[in-house]
C-alpha cells in the first residue's frame, strides 16, 4: 500500500490535502487529484471517476472530449456517438445515417428518411371504347318501278302538332379514385423504449438516456443525472449529486457539510454535528471535523522544574580548631540586573459580530456560493494553529452547472490592499488581511449560453 507522506506538496497524483499543513489523502469517486500541494477537486460536467485515488476523469456515455487538456467533455450531437469511459471526441456515424442526441454506440445509428417530391398522382385511364359496328348487310335488287298511282287531292291540314322528339338519357358521372388511407399511428412504447419518429418501431433506450413510453422518443438524461443500464424509465443522480426536484428529475452538486453516493433521486445528506466537507462528497468518509476556534487567550505557562532531591547528610566535622580572628567586614555586592519578561505571544483581534449569511446567486448556467468563502475565512483564518500567513483558496466559489455552459471566466477584484494574491495554483486571500477587513466583488461569466455576468459582492466574514 502506498504510504503518503505528511508534506502537502509530495502527494501523488490521485491524492490531494485539504489545505493548512494537513496530510495527503486520497481522492474519492467523483473526484481527481493533480498531484502536488493541490486539493482533490470535483469532476467538471460532462465527466466521472467511478474509482477513488483517480489522477483524471472520463466522459459520460453520449459524451466525447472537445479540450484533451483541460478535460471538458460535451453530449454528442446527432449524427455522432461515444460509448464513454475516455477522453476521445465523439465518433460520427457512418454516410447517410444519423442518431439521436447524446448517442452512447453505433446501434443507435439510423438510415435518414427519404424525402418523397410532392407531386399528384396520375390520372385513371380513360375507358375502353365501344367496338365498331358491324358493316350493313348488302340492299336486295329492287323491283321494277311500278305505275304512277292516279291523281288525289292532297289530303286537308292536320291540326294536332307534331309529337316531340325524345331527349337522351343523362350519362352516370365518371368514377373517382379512392382517397389515400391515413397514415398509421405513431406505436405505444413501454417505458424505457422510445421511437425516433417516422412510424420506425420502438427501440430499447441507451445508457445515458431514458424514455417516458408511449409515443415519445428517448431522451438524454439532465445535467447531473446518468442511466448506466440500457431500457432505463428515468436517470438517477451522480455521486457527489442531490435531487432539488423529485417531478422534474433535477440534480445539483452536494454543498460542503452534505454528501451523496448518487443512483438514487434523494436529497444530498447532511453531515454529523460539528463535521463539514468539501464540495460535491460523495459519502460519509469525506466529512471532517471543523476547525476547532480556540479562544484568545495566552497559553498557559509551563510547569515549574522539579526540585532537586535532598543533599545527604554531611559527615561528621573534626574537632574545630581555635577560632580565627574575624575578617574585615566588606560591603555587600550589588544586586544583578534582571532582564525583563519576554512580551506574550500576539493575539487575534475579537471576532466580528455575526452577519447574516450571504444567499447563492445562480442564473441558467452558473452558480455561485458567496458564504462559503466567509466559512473559509472564520474557519482557517482565526485558528491560532494557522497563523500567521494562512491562505484561503477561492478558485471554486462559481460552478458551471449546465454542460452547454463553457469557457466561463471569473475574475476577482478587492478594494482592499493585499488580500487576494494570485500564484500559478489560482487566487487565495490572505488571512492575516482578511481578519481586519474583507470586501471583493466576483464577476462570474460563461461564454455560452449565458452571456449576462453573474456578480457576487462579498463583505465582512
Amino acid at each position: 500500500m502506498f504510504e503518503q507522506p505528511t508534506s502537502p506538496s509530495s502527494c501523488a497524483p490521485g491524492f490531494g490535502t485539504p489545505g493548512g499543513g494537513h496530510p495527503c489523502r486520497q481522492c474519492g469517486a467523483g473526484e481527481w487529484g493533480p498531484g502536488g500541494g493541490q486539493p482533490c477537486m470535483a469532476c467538471p460536467a460532462g465527466t466521472l471517476s467511478l474509482q477513488p485515488g483517480a489522477a483524471g476523469c472520463t466522459c459520460l456515455p453520449g459524451f466525447g472530449a472537445v479540450s484533451f487538456t483541460k478535460g471538458e467533455c460535451k453530449r454528442c450531437q446527432p449524427g455522432s456517438f461515444s460509448p464513454g469511459g475516455s477522453t476521445a471526441p465523439c465518433s460520427a456515424c457512418p454516410p447517410g445515417m444519423t442518431s439521436v442526441l447524446g448517442a452512447v454506440s453505433a446501434a443507435f445509428c439510423v438510415c435518414k428518411a427519404v424525402k418523397m417530391t410532392a407531386t399528384p398522382p396520375p390520372p385513371p385511364p380513360p375507358p375502353p371504347s365501344p367496338p365498331p359496328a358491324p358493316p350493313p348487310p348488302p340492299p336486295p335488287p329492287s323491283p321494277p318501278p311500278a305505275p304512277p298511282p292516279p291523281l288525289r287531292p292532297p289530303p286537308p291540314p292536320n291540326p294536332s302538332p307534331p309529337p316531340p322528339v325524345p331527349s337522351p338519357p343523362p350519362q352516370p358521372p365518371a368514377p373517382r379514385s379512392p382517397p389515400p388511407p391515413p397514415p398509421p399511428p405513431p406505436p405505444r412504447c413501454a417505458p424505457g423504449y422510445g421511437t425516433p419518429g417516422g412510424g420506425h418501431p420502438c427501440r430499447q433506450c441507451g445508457a445515458g438516456e431514458w424514455g417516458p413510453g408511449g409515443g415519445q422518443p428517448c431522451m438524454a438524461c439532465p445535467a447531473g443525472t446518468l442511466s448506466l443500464q440500457p431500457g432505463a424509465a428515468g436517470c438517477t443522480c451522480l455521486p457527489g449529486f442531490g435531487a432539488v426536484s423529485f417531478s422534474k428529475g433535477e440534480c445539483k452538486r452536494c454543498q460542503p457539510g452534505s454528501f451523496s453516493p448518487g443512483g438514487s433521486l434523494a436529497p444530498c445528506s447532511a453531515c454529523p454535528p460539528g463535521m463539514t466537507s468539501v464540495l460535491g462528497a460523495v459519502s460519509a468518509a469525506f466529512c471532517v471535523c471543523r476547525a476547532v476556534k480556540m479562544a484568545s487567550t495566552p497559553p498557559p505557562p509551563p510547569p515549574p522544574p522539579p526540585s532537586p532531591p535532598p543533599a545527604p547528610p554531611p559527615p561528621p566535622a573534626p574537632p574545630s580548631p581555635p577560632p580565627a580572628p574575624p575578617p574585615p567586614l566588606r560591603p555587600p555586592p550589588p544586586p544583578a540586573p534582571r532582564s525583563p519578561p519576554p512580551p506574550p505571544p500576539p493575539r487575534p483581534p475579537p471576532p466580528p459580530t455575526p452577519l447574516p449569511d450571504l444567499l447563492d446567486v445562480e442564473n441558467d448556467c452558473l452558480y455561485c456560493q458567496p458564504q462559503g468563502i466567509r466559512d473559509d475565512i472564520t474557519d482557517m483564518c482565526r485558528d491560532p494553529r494557522f497563523m500567521p500567513g494562512n491562505i484561503v483558496p477561492i478558485d471554486r466559489l462559481c460552478d458551471c452547472q449546465d454542460p452547454e455552459c463553457t469557457d466561463a471566466t471569473v475574475t476577482y477584484t478587492s478594494p482592499v490592499p493585499g488580500l487576494i494574491t494570485t500564484n500559478s495554483n489560482g487566487p487565495f486571500i490572505q488571512c492575516d488581511v482578511a481578519i481586519t477587513r474583507t470586501e471583493l466583488v466576483i464577476v462570474a461569466t460563461g461564454a455560452r449560453p449565458c452571456t449576462t455576468p453573474l456578480e457576487v459582492p462579498i463583505k465582512g466574514y
